[in-house]
């Protein structure tokens, strides 16, 4: 039996179409870009998000559409979509489908975020994801790969044209793309001097416990190390070190090089090229976190072992952070925490507080220059200082937050937040010995792209004032809060 959808010709039994299956709508920004991207690849591609893409139907029974046509699932695996009841409804389709069809390697979990592979939904588990975090590009340069060695066929119903014909059907001509250079902002923040390392040789003595040879060295050094025996790396001078190796290790010479291409031979007679890279992670980001010891904020740990400092109930003046925008220089501010009234879940309970705090995670980058990656985050507590313990809690009461914010509120909180580390100075010091520190620009690097596109047509955020939250937002419709 044959049978037509709309220019497609399907002979029964014959799988052609990419399924992609997402959390809607928390991740249909990627669901959809991944639809068209795929479809200007060639591929026969299915999203609810992209109806009519290439002549392609859409399917009121989502399940005949995985079990008959479907010769991939892909999987937007996210902290929402592995709880989310309606995509968890299509993963249990296409694994029946994948067991009864004996389809290898039917199911492509695609993952966007930071969930920890162990707390995969269990049909996941025995499957390899496809990182898709940090890079999106990456991603579908992993994923065309895959589809092109699993020998997937493409249809000449689409391709480039077929996604540009589907997107001026949907869009007015006086939104998208213009010939007009845009200033962008990046959360990029460089270092802004040379960075020099030591690298000490070390000299054991021998001890009563070990004798001859490597010692362990004391935990709680002033000024962070990495240990590659015999030396010790550092942004510390020895006389920083000195006097806290313990009585039977000292350093015997130190050299001190420049972290440039100039010195990178030089380097590599201490370390490898992949050793540096780890050890600088790890110096650059132990400066960070003693930055922000000194000013007294605490850290956040995240699942992936991530680390950010927030900010409390008066950690800055009425819970501000002020700041020079970076188009016309004028004074502005930013909250950095504050509060919503949700409405208790349980009948004949009042409304409670829930306080939210801004925090920042930074990741070091060392290529193609030396510097920060700042990453936002939203925290949560009852009290405007205490942290909920639960992560999954913390997660959903985000997802509810975060539908009232736009690019523009996170900006500004990082330029404000990265202002208020400066107190007041172009440069935020991280200290590496007593007297000397790495300085950071207060600023984001900005580029200008010759392109700029029109957004002035978009639907803006609800205002605050129009959401009240519940509980239910928090707890997903599934989840009872105690």
């Amino acid at each position: 039996m044959r049978y037509a959808l709309q220019g497609l010709v399907q002979v029964e039994g014959m799988r052609d179409i990419l399924f992609v299956s997402h959390a809607n709508p928390e991740d249909n920004a990627f669901a959809e870009w991944l639809a068209l991207q795929l479809a200007v690849a060639g591929y026969p591609v299915w999203c609810d998000l992209t109806r009519l893409l290439g002549g392609e139907d859409f399917w009121n029974d989502i399940e005949v559409a995985i079990r008959t046509r479907s010769i991939k699932f892909l999987f937007v695996l996210s902290r929402t979509s592995n709880t989310k009841q309606g995509a968890l409804k299509e993963l249990q389709v296409a694994e029946n489908v994948a067991r009864d069809d004996k389809l290898d390697r039917f199911i492509l979990p695609l993952a966007i975020d930071d969930l920890p592979p162990r707390q995969a939904n269990i049909a996941l588990t025995r499957l390899t994801s496809l990182s898709f975090s940090p890079s999106w590009a990456r991603g579908l340069a992993q994923l065309l790969k895959r589809l092109e060695e699993d020998g997937v066929p493409k249809a000449p119903q689409f391709g480039p044209e077929t996604v540009t014909k589907w997107w001026r059907t949907r869009f007015s001509s006086s939104m998208g793309v213009r010939s007009q250079p845009e200033q962008l902002v990046s959360n990029w923040f460089p270092i802004l001097s040379p960075v020099r390392l030591h690298f000490h040789t070390v000299r054991y003595r021998p001890s009563p416990a070990v004798g001859v040879g490597p010692i362990a060295l004391p935990t709680a050094l002033p000024w962070h190390c990495v240990s590659k025996d015999p030396y010790l790396v550092s942004f510390a001078p020895a006389s920083a070190l000195d006097g806290h190796l313990g009585p039977f290790v000292s350093i015997q010479r130190s050299e001190v090089l420049e972290l440039d291409e100039a010195a990178a031979p030089a380097r590599r007679k201490y370390w490898t090229e992949d050793e540096e890279r780890a050890g600088l992670v790890e110096l650059l980001s132990a400066a960070w976190d003693q930055m922000v010891r000194t000013k007294g904020l605490s850290t956040y740990a995240f699942s992936n072992r991530g680390r950010a400092f927030y900010f409390v109930d008066g950690t800055s003046s009425e819970n501000r952070v002020t700041f020079r925008a970076l188009d016309d220089g004028s004074a502005r501010y930013r909250q950095v925490v504050g509060f919503k009234t949700v409405q208790k879940a349980t009948p004949g309970q009042g409304p409670r507080l829930r306080y939210w705090h801004f925090a920042l995670e930074a990741r070091p980058i060392l290529s193609p220059s030396l510097g920060f990656a700042i990453k936002p985050h939203l925290l949560f507590s009852d009290d405007g200082r205490v942290l909920w313990s639960s992560k999954e809690r913390m997660h959903k009461a985000g997802r509810s937050q975060r539908r009232n914010w736009w690019n523009d509120d996170w900006r500004d909180r990082i330029i404000g937040s990265m202002a208020w580390l400066a107190e007041g100075d172009e440069k935020i010091s991280l200290p590496t010995s007593a007297g000397d520190a790495i300085p950071v620009s207060r600023l984001p690097l900005q580029f200008e792209c010759p392109l700029s596109f029109d957004e002035d047509d978009l639907e803006g955020p609800p205002l605050e004032e129009d959401f009240v939250d519940t509980e239910d937002d928090e707890a997903d419709d599934s989840e009872e809060l105690v």
